[in-house]
């Protein structure tokens, strides 16, 4: 049986952009709440993935993607996201 490595974690729908071949999921009107998110990333760290994508819409648009985020990392998840915004990115080392 084939192991799951990466996840793609839709966090919001909230997005600036009005792409017309967007395939992430709109018109929700909340998304999960905080402690929901982080459920659901310690339970992809725990099935075994090694990665977590945060994807939305935009997930810089959601309030404690920073949290979600560290979180990850300290669940040791490598962490991507797909944002719609790059000038809202800071490197980090």
């Amino acid at each position: 049986m084939a192991k799951v490595t990466t996840v793609d974690f839709h966090v919001t729908c909230e997005c600036n952009q009005e792409c017309p071949y967007c395939w992430g999921p709109q018109e929700f009107e909340n998304p999960v709440d905080s402690p929901t998110a982080q459920a659901i990333v310690r339970k992809i760290a725990y099935v075994g993935a090694k990665r977590v994508v945060f994807t939305g819409g935009d997930p810089l648009l959601r309030s404690d993607i920073g949290n979600l985020i560290e979180l990850a990392k300290s669940e040791g998840l490598d962490v991507a996201f797909t944002p719609t915004d790059f000038s809202k990115i800071q490197a980090t080392r």
